[in-house]
């Protein structure tokens, strides 16, 4: 299960060790692939009136978008370790020309 969580600055994902802290985060929706979790996101990304550029930021349970400001994201977090591999297949078949 992914959930899409939305949280006001970077350090509401507390570090634990090998462990992340989401309680802080506001959970807006839960999806069953990370596939469908991103596009939510971009989405939800999409209608904000300034997205200048995006950065991801990238741990070991989560991905998080920040659209410009440092202070406003978007995360997809994971009760399990993402797998990189298949998320860098995926954004690499996303961005084909």
């Amino acid at each position: 299960m992914f959930k899409v969580q939305e949280g006001y600055h970077s350090l509401h994902i507390e570090e634990k060790g090998d462990e992340n802290d989401f309680s802080s985060l506001s959970l807006i929706k839960e999806f069953k692939s990370y596939q469908e979790a991103e596009a939510y996101v971009i989405s939800l990304i999409n209608e904000k009136p300034q997205n200048n550029y995006v950065r991801l930021l990238i741990g070991k349970r989560y991905v998080g978008f920040d659209y410009g400001s440092w202070s406003h994201f978007y995360f997809i977090t994971s009760d399990e370790p993402l797998n990189y591999e298949d998320l860098y297949d995926f954004w690499e078949v996303k961005n084909e020309y």
